[in-house]
């Protein structure tokens, strides 16, 4: 078996172009006679450049290592996940049009484990390096998961709980499926606040930039912005979806029924929903169909 292949991640990709954006930085700063911006900069790039986030074949293991390795040298070592071939239970390589993805469940000691591996590009190199390994996988599209759901009969349940088996021990299934209300979607009421916070913010990074002609406050600033929006939302999210009359922000799951909470509902009234009564169950992670079961 072949050894050295590795994938880069989605991460180091998004580091690598930060590290461009830091080193038209430092030309910048040159030009200015910035000395202090041009170190600070530099060491910006620098770490930037090192960070590697990768997907390698390793002899009898799969390895996921974040670490900081610049010219060979490794520096830092963040984590490294060691995923033995023998115990793979399923992988499923995932192509999309913004990124790709690697979904891999695994046997570690009594519990079944699921690790994913955001990359992109580098679709012959992940097929090599898989059929290196000799491990047999799914190959899905995106397009075709995000139809999948639309498929009646993608795959039948006996009950309403056995939908929810997956990603936990063998038999295992989870009574209780928590909703974070500060994840929920943004209300259409309350976007007007959330933008005047972000506009906000712009305008003080803009001022300080065209005053000061310090980029690097102003790329504080943005980032301060953009943390800004998250929190905001959050807040404005948690606050929305608090229901006092109705408080429960779990799905629970029966073999015969879902208690689904008030929060999902426009009315504000938790629902029990029959097992007669559902036609299919469909699993979505953000605007990708992870699986589509119909009941019965």
């Amino acid at each position: 078996m072949s050894q050295g292949l590795q994938i880069k991640s989605l991460r180091e990709w998004i580091a690598t172009i930060l590290a461009g954006f830091f080193s038209l930085l430092v030309v910048l700063a040159i030009v200015s006679g910035d000395i202090e911006s041009v170190v600070i900069n530099t060491l910006f790039t620098l770490l930037l450049a090192a960070y590697q986030r990768r997907f390698i074949l390793d002899n009898d293991a799969l390895l996921i290592r974040s670490q900081l390795k610049l010219f060979g040298i490794g520096m830092i070592t963040f984590s490294v996940k060691r995923i033995a071939l023998s115990s793979l239970n399923e992988l499923v390589l995932t192509f999309g049009r913004a990124k790709n993805e690697l979904m891999l469940t695994f046997s570690s000691e009594h519990s079944t484990q699921v690790e994913r591996f955001d990359f992109r590009g580098q679709g012959e190199l992940i097929k090599r390096l898989l059929s290196d390994s000799g491990i047999d996988y799914t190959l899905r599209s995106k397009e075709t998961a995000s139809k999948k759901g639309h498929k009646a009969g993608a795959a039948s349940k006996d009950t309403v709980a056995d939908v929810f088996y997956r990603h936990t021990s063998p038999g295992e299934i989870l009574s209780s499926h928590s909703v974070s209300r500060f994840a929920m979607p943004l209300p259409n009421s309350q976007r007007k606040t959330v933008y005047i916070a972000v506009a906000f913010g712009l305008l003080i990074t803009i001022g300080v930039v065209s005053s000061s002609q310090n980029w690097i406050a102003g790329c504080v600033l943005l980032a301060l912005t953009y943390l800004s929006y998250w929190l905001v939302r959050a807040h404005l999210c948690n606050q929305y979806y608090f229901i006092a009359q109705s408080p429960q922000s779990d799905i629970v799951v029966d073999e015969q029924y879902l208690q689904l909470p008030a929060l999902l509902f426009a009315d504000k009234k938790a629902r029990k929903v029959a097992k007669e009564q559902v036609r299919s169950i469909e699993a979505r992670w953000n605007y990708y169909v992870v699986d589509s079961y119909s009941i019965g």
